[in-house]
């Protein structure tokens, strides 16, 4: 298979971002009709620069599993930028949107039932080709024009390498098995998954699911 690289940079308020009721900016406008929306807002402070995509490969899983409340897509965005624009505002619908849509694939992908649901995967690409880093041939550079468009080019690489996914039976977490992941056979996403699962059923033979702290999944 080719090497395949997504090549994204995301703008990253250094002071912050708040939530809070916000002008739509200009020519934007909600199905209701009105100019103004919940929003996650930067605050005006040095603008620091990130590579969400290359550093962290498997950040489709970690936004897939955030808990969908407004403080958890505004933890996300102040660590790794905005998601569907590149300034810094943010109309927290839009970032819920995304976010259903890919927790909604995710789990057709665990299912076996992922079907046609790929298609239009990503709205906004450029593609190329560039010498390899270590000098030696070339890589296929997809550069999306969004975070989300990156997180869903991570998740069809994911798809297209053979790999499926499993929920961790202690935490609820998705991880990948087979092809450039855990074993077929797994049932945690971690060591540290494992042993308190283990651990809590040595203390406690009666317990049969997992503890209240478990993600909880729509």
């Amino acid at each position: 298979m080719p090497s395949l690289s997504i090549d994204f940079t995301a703008e990253i308020d250094g002071a912050g971002y708040d939530l809070r009721i916000a002008d739509l900016p200009i020519g934007s406008r909600r199905p209701t009709g009105s100019k103004k929306t919940l929003a996650i807002v930067g605050r005006g402070g040095p603008t620091r620069m990130l590579r969400p995509a290359e550093f962290h490969p498997h950040l489709y899983k970690q936004f897939a599993g955030l808990a969908g409340d407004n403080e958890s897509f505004r933890d996300f965005v102040s660590k790794f930028g905005a998601v569907t624009s590149n300034g810094h505002f943010q109309p927290v619908a839009d970032i819920a949107a995304t976010w259903l849509r890919l927790r909604t694939l995710i789990s057709d992908w665990e299912s076996g039932a992922l079907g046609q649901s790929l298609n239009h995967l990503v709205a906004n690409i450029v593609a190329s080709i560039k010498p390899a880093g270590d000098g030696h041939g070339f890589k296929f550079v997809l550069a999306p024009l969004t975070l989300a468009d990156a997180m869903f080019l991570q998740f069809g690489r994911a798809v297209c390498d053979g790999s499926a996914l499993r929920s961790c039976e202690q935490c609820g977490n998705w991880f990948e098995i087979g092809a450039g992941g855990k074993r077929v056979t797994a049932r945690f996403c971690s060591d540290n998954c494992r042993t308190i699962f283990h651990n809590a059923r040595k203390y406690n033979p009666v317990a049969k699911a997992a503890p209240a702290n478990r993600r909880k999944r729509s």
